[in-house]
């Protein structure tokens, strides 16, 4: 059985994850939700934006996110594929916020591996 503080946890891993802020260029901006949107309706017709290793692997660990929500067990091997998966590009957010010095792509990424402890830590 999941535990409530689990499925929080999990649930606030999904959103931040959602929610990771990116800006790149001359006033380019978007959320990483927004992102996706923009991916699945336009990468239909183009399947190469849809086959890049930086959008398959935090979906698929979206999707064992969302498993691990829903089921009736908690698995932690599933818990830390998933994790893993989406944390590449959490990372990689977190890693050019730091670099640009940019507060607002630092605060999701930090939610983000604070509810992934979160989740691990409780018992």
């Amino acid at each position: 059985m999941v535990s409530i503080q689990k499925r929080i946890g999990l649930l606030v891993a999904i959103f931040s994850f959602l929610g990771c802020y990116l800006e790149w260029g001359q006033g380019q901006r978007a959320f990483i939700y927004q992102v996706a949107i923009d991916l699945f309706r336009k990468g239909f017709n183009n399947s190469d934006s849809l086959s890049h290793p930086l959008v398959l692997l935090p979906f698929a660990g979206l999707l064992v996110l969302l498993y691990c929500l829903f089921a009736r067990r908690f698995s932690k091997r599933l818990f830390l594929i998933g994790a893993g998966m989406v944390g590449l590009l959490v990372f990689f957010v977190l890693l050019s916020g730091a670099l640009s010095a940019n507060l607002k792509m630092l605060i999701a990424p930090a939610l983000f591996f604070g509810a992934v402890v979160w989740v691990l830590r409780d018992k």
